[in-house]
């Protein structure tokens, strides 16, 4: 089975202050939020969040602030398709609120 975590060091470093580790998905996309800025449901699979749009929701329902960029491209087979880019908007807020759920 591969550790999902691999690609994490023990602790991450952002704004020269160390985060904790997320132990749940909810944490997990706001830590990839707050670490890359902004997430699409490709990168999320590779951490094993196959639901990304719901983890979304659950994130504004506590009041993180996440905006929604649709992007266009062509597929292999020439069609066109959409996806979504979830883009974190305050930084500092994220991290407030992502601290006070690992408290939990």
């Amino acid at each position: 089975m591969v550790d999902l975590h691999d690609s994490y060091d023990t602790d991450c470093c952002r704004n020269n202050k160390v985060m904790k580790l997320p132990e749940t998905q909810l944490q997990e996309v706001l830590y990839l939020l707050i670490t890359n800025k902004s997430i699409t449901r490709l990168e999320a699979t590779r951490y094993g969040i196959l639901n990304l749009p719901a983890r979304i929701y659950d994130l504004r329902k506590l009041n993180v602030d996440i905006i929604i960029k649709n992007n266009i491209c062509k597929n292999k087979f020439g069609r066109t398709v959409n996806y979504a880019t979830y883009i974190l908007v305050n930084l500092q807020e994220s991290l407030t609120i992502y601290k006070k759920m690992l408290d939990n």
